[in-house]
């Protein structure tokens, strides 16, 4: 349901709202007064009534109307907004009225049934098994209480009934995720399970998390699946109870499981939240930064655990807001946007998830938190295990993951240090302002690659080869399906163009097979080129056909493209070879170095050169 939140902006005159609360007096074009947010003696809060605007300079906060009575009410978004409308006069349209009347009654569904397990949890003999189960794990009564637990028991009409006789239509209970269809009609989806009732910001029950107890019940882990409420890709579970906690702390910290939660509380943390298992996104980060910018990841320690923490710190650094600064590096001046927000990452011990740490005692939980590393820190250790530091290619690779993360460090003097230690860690022996200004000159479309995960591929979601750039994939495609145009890529590029071991070799056999047409793809022995080059060959026969006067320029053109990538490269990492070198004072060396970076680019504009004209090229 949108918002009507242009027409709040446009009805709601920001000086009006903050009028209310702070007494202002003109300056200028501007006015100014105390901040409401902290204790001041001398105005730092100003408002821009000409782009709708405030900011206090004292403790930093700033933003819209709306922000405003969201710092005033401590109010999540929605019910600033909503606010804001009812003080307009705005009304919802009749559409959005129905639309958030069901919404209220699904939501009204999914309270009567967390009431019914936990009921059930609590009272029934079947849930023994479960209630021995979450003492053994060390959870306590006024928790289960608290966190509304609950057990379904394993049958196929226990939620249906109750829900039916109460009223709710039986279409209702499937739009809410509570029923599925079965081979006689609807049946309860959640049968002989843990129920975790999972509610939004403001405590409206949303959906459910399921846990089964017996191997012969699968999967052992069920959700509600997407839902006109539920959206598990935007909720953190236990926000409702963790919210004002984290206003207090100023610091949220996120983990991966309800129990770790439902612990974290039990033993007091209780500005802690959970992901719910899945990989963070943007809509998790911007649900909590109205609360704080402090934000630490305590995720499971294992490889995957690693990977997804530093997924989630990419995530993390795309949903803070950021400041431009204007900086001088040396005897260069430019504007740097920096982050807002102070991400950091507790480090849990080998072989255990918060929970386990949370129940040892002893402050080990606190001490966790208390040494979280930052960002950067805890991914020079990544990057440095995951990438060849004596290569050059791996010290390229290090330097596009640093590099973003490093410019990201608001504090001058910290982002001086990092660079004096990335230097230290690749061994370059380069000034902090030549590695900066090497570092904000690379290309900005290379900034896909930041959080690859090894030195060489990283696998996608579906455990397909990811192509960084796309272009390897592009240009393999086309040439699977028009197998008459392979000849004209052989003339400029080869093999060792592609960076991806596995389309290197399917480029080698798509050469080799020549003219003989897609067919030949059927004839290739090693299963994971036969897999990779029948996808790509799906992949291109639905997409339109290139016309024949068309094909030899966009062949010609994907192999340049490809092409420069390299070159590019290969240029950057002679730059950074040299900018080691210079500092060594290797004369003869850096002589040479210079030498092969007049060739490489004069390369490079050649092949820019070829790529203009390909837009006049026709067949004959």
């Amino acid at each position: 349901m949108p918002l009507p939140v242009e027409d709040v902006k446009a009805q709601i005159p920001l000086v009006d709202v903050v009028n209310a609360a702070v007494r202002l007096q003109q300056s200028g074009r501007y006015l100014k007064g105390l901040c409401p947010f902290h204790e001041e003696k001398t105005p730092s809060f100003f408002v821009f009534p000409e782009r709708g605007t405030w900011r206090c300079f004292g403790c930093g906060r700033g933003g819209d109307v709306i922000s405003f009575v969201m710092e005033r009410d401590k109010a999540p978004f929605v019910q600033a907004v909503e606010s804001l409308a009812r003080e307009a006069g705005i009304t919802l349209s009749k559409q959005e009225e129905r639309q958030r009347s069901r919404n209220q009654i699904l939501s009204q569904i999914n309270l009567e049934a967390a009431q019914l397990y936990h009921r059930l949890l609590n009272e029934s003999p079947e849930a023994a098994h479960a209630r021995d189960y979450l003492a053994e794990r060390g959870i306590e009564q006024e928790t289960l209480a608290r966190f509304m637990l609950g057990y379904a028991p394993n049958r196929f009409d226990t939620v249906r009934k109750h829900l039916v006789q109460l009223g709710f239509a039986p279409e209702d209970l499937t739009a809410v995720g509570l029923l599925t269809e079965g081979n006689r009609g609807p049946l309860d989806r959640f049968r002989g399970r843990i129920m975790f009732p999972i509610r939004d910001a403001r405590g409206r029950f949303c959906g459910f998390g399921a846990r089964t107890l017996s191997a012969e019940i699968q999967p052992k882990y069920l959700n509600t699946p997407q839902t006109p409420i539920f959206d598990k890709s935007g909720l953190l579970y236990g926000l409702d109870l963790a919210q004002q906690s984290i206003r207090e702390r100023k610091q949220c910290i996120i983990v991966e499981g309800y129990t770790d939660v439902m612990m974290a509380h039990q033993h007091g943390e209780t500005n802690v939240v959970a992901s719910m298992g899945t990989a963070l996104t943007e809509k998790h980060v911007k649900s909590v930064k109205s609360l704080t910018t402090n934000l630490v990841l305590a995720l499971d320690p294992d490889a995957a655990g690693s990977a997804a923490t530093l997924r989630g710190l990419e995530v993390a650094r795309r949903a803070f807001d950021r400041v431009d600064t204007q900086v001088t590096v040396g005897d260069i001046m430019r504007l740097e946007s920096t982050l807002e927000a102070d991400i950091r990452i507790a480090v849990l011990p080998e072989d255990k998830d918060p929970d386990e740490v949370l129940r040892e005692g002893n402050g080990a939980w606190q001490n966790c938190i208390d040494t979280a590393v930052p960002f950067v820190d805890y991914a020079f250790r990544m990057i440095a295990r995951q990438h060849d530091l004596s290569s050059m290619q791996g010290k390229r690779r290090a330097v596009e993951a640093l590099a973003p993360l490093i410019t990201d460090i608001g504090d001058p003097v910290a982002r001086q240090q990092y660079l004096k230690r990335l230097a230290q860690v690749l061994d370059l022996g380069v000034q902090s302002e030549v590695l900066m200004n090497l570092m904000h000159a690379r290309r900005p479309t290379r900034r896909a690659a930041p959080m690859r995960q090894n030195g060489g591929e990283q696998p996608s979601e579906n455990g397909q080869e990811r192509a960084v750039d796309g272009l390897e994939q592009y240009l393999l495609g086309l040439l699977i399906v028009h197998p008459r145009a392979r000849g004209l890529a052989g003339e400029v590029i080869d093999a060792e163009d592609f960076h991806q071991p596995l389309f290197r070799q399917a480029y080698e056999y798509v050469l080799a097979a020549g003219g003989n047409g897609a067919a030949s793809v059927e004839e290739v022995e090693a299963e994971s080129v036969h897999a990779l080059l029948d996808r790509l060959r799906r992949e291109r026969s639905i997409e339109p056909q290139i016309d024949e006067e068309y094909l030899r320029p966009t062949v010609v053109a994907a192999a340049l493209r490809l092409k420069r990538r390299n070159v590019q490269e290969e240029y950057e990492d002679l730059q950074l070879l040299l900018a080691s070198e210079h500092a060594t004072e290797n004369k003869p060396l850096s002589s040479q170095i210079r030498q092969e970076i007049r060739r490489i680019g004069e390369q490079l504009r050649q092949v820019n050169r070829a790529l203009k004209q390909t837009s006049f090229i026709r067949t004959s």
